[in-house]
């Protein structure tokens, strides 16, 4: 199994190819359906259902991409706990086996909204054994302070957990940054340009020191800065680095939803992109926002009104993977072809490039 280098454009954007004993299975941009027990105490039943119902309705066997997280498998369906583990991950276990990329999250995410000291590695580590997933998000770390050593201490760690722990899973690194001191500038001055290259420089020596161990860098959303027009200059500039370090690996931006914020992050160099809204709104890739779940079949009256709140809520999390791989699968295009064919198209383009032109400029 590995990424690989499809089409790339000529500015950011890239198209990767997941294999499998030689075999194409996904191409890029690709969203992954997210499930947490966050707001849903019942997501491990749910999840199930959803993977049922999404195996019968995608064509010739294929499977969406899913992400897990660790905490959830152990702290809420118990596994490897024996007479106390919840039937039904098993099961859940057994149907993510169908699929090629079912990832298995850190659980960090959950640790933290929780405030769950009690969360560590070697917790995650016992999950990652038990479950043997084909991906893994390597356990990650935040800088305690916004200084570059700090940042430098918190990849050490995640580096760390990366290349002696997950051994038989493609690995994503998750590089997490101050929210102080990220890959935005906070001000234009020479010392804010030399901070952010300095962070730059650590994240592509880190890749090229695990190399192949590594399969794709990941970073969340909220930490590319607090606009979009921050955010895309964050992603170009990463996108940058590990281009001028010749390292062509997809970037996962963790968190990300929004069908508009998917767009524009593909086109400033992003590639992988999962969230949890699929399954609480209705993502509506035509006006490219979340509306209301109940407005389902507004827009799609042929999938009709469901019996239950359960059920409607099933066909909702599969009515929302369904579309959203029409909607990358378009921006597959776009990126490949790199002529858009619609006035949206033409406008994303645009306001990428403005955003982007002096991190492009510079790159040329």
């Amino acid at each position: 199994m590995s990424w690989e280098l499809f089409s790339k454009s000529a500015h950011q954007s890239r198209v990767f190819v997941y294999k499998r004993n030689g075999a194409p299975h996904f191409l890029t941009p690709l969203y992954v359906a997210s499930f947490s027990s966050l707001g849903d105490a019942e997501f491990g039943s749910r999840a199930l259902a959803t993977l049922y119902s999404l195996r019968q309705a995608l064509p010739n066997g294929q499977y969406p991409a899913i992400l897990l997280s660790a905490y959830d498998l152990k702290r809420r369906l118990k596994l490897g706990e024996d007479a106390a583990e919840v039937p039904v991950v098993r099961e859940l276990l057994k149907e993510l086996a169908q699929g090629d990329v079912w990832q298995l999250d850190s659980g960090v995410y959950e640790k933290d909204s929780l405030q769950d000291s009690t969360w560590d590695l070697q917790e995650f580590l016992s999950v990652f054994q038990s479950a043997r997933p084909p991906c893994a998000v390597a356990y990650d770390y935040r800088p305690s302070d916004p200084s570059i050593q700090g940042f430098e201490q918190a990849l050490d760690s995640t580096i760390s957990s990366a290349r002696d722990c997950l051994n038989g899973s493609q690995i994503t690194l998750l590089v997490r940054f101050h929210v102080e001191a990220g890959l935005w500038e906070i001000e234009p001055s020479h010392q804010e340009d030399s901070r952010i290259r300095a962070l730059l420089k650590l994240v592509s020596s880190a890749l090229c020191t695990l190399d192949n161990r590594v399969a794709v860098l990941g970073v969340a959303e909220n930490e590319l800065g607090p606009g979009i027009r921050t955010r895309l200059r964050s992603i170009a500039r990463l996108r940058a680095a590990l281009s001028g370090a010749d390292i062509e690996k997809p970037i996962h931006i963790f968190g990300a939803s929004d069908p508009l914020n998917l767009a524009l992050y593909c086109l400033a160099g992003a590639d992988i992109f999962d969230g949890l809204n699929w399954s609480r709104y209705y993502l509506d890739t035509e006006d490219c926002c979340f509306r209301d779940k109940g407005l389902l079949s507004w827009r799609q009256p042929s999938v009709g009104e469901a019996v239950s709140l359960a059920t409607q809520s099933e066909m909702l999390g599969i009515s929302n993977i369904l579309r959203m791989q029409q909607f990358t699968s378009a921006l597959q295009r776009l990126v490949e072809t790199g002529l858009p064919r619609t006035t949206r198209e033409e406008t994303w383009c645009a306001f990428v490039a403005t955003c982007c032109r002096e991190i492009l400029e510079r790159r040329g």
